[in-house]
């Protein structure tokens, strides 16, 4: 990921968070900025086991926030843009 993608795409999920017109969608944003940030830094950001557990979080059947969370954490990792990401839950 460039660093130009990095920013734009960061100040996206942030400005869609802000937004967020559902809690649900606030959460996701949450946990693609946070995918976002380990996709650019990797371990540096968050440790293996922590990303793992993050990456765990999408198939959480007991907290829907939570799981919704882990989709956007996945999202972020995957690269994917946030418009197009969001676009899975709307």
């Amino acid at each position: 990921m460039q660093e130009k993608e990095f920013e734009l795409w960061s100040r996206q999920a942030e400005a869609r968070q802000k937004l967020a017109t559902t809690p649900e969608e606030a959460s996701f944003m949450e946990g693609y900025a946070q995918g976002l940030q380990r996709a650019r830094h990797g371990e540096a950001f968050a440790s293996e086991t922590e990303h793992q557990a993050n990456l765990a979080a999408a198939r959480n059947e007991a907290d829907g926030g939570r799981r919704l969370w882990g989709q956007g954490y996945t999202a972020g990792v995957n690269g994917m843009d946030p418009l197009t990401a969001l676009g899975m839950i709307l």
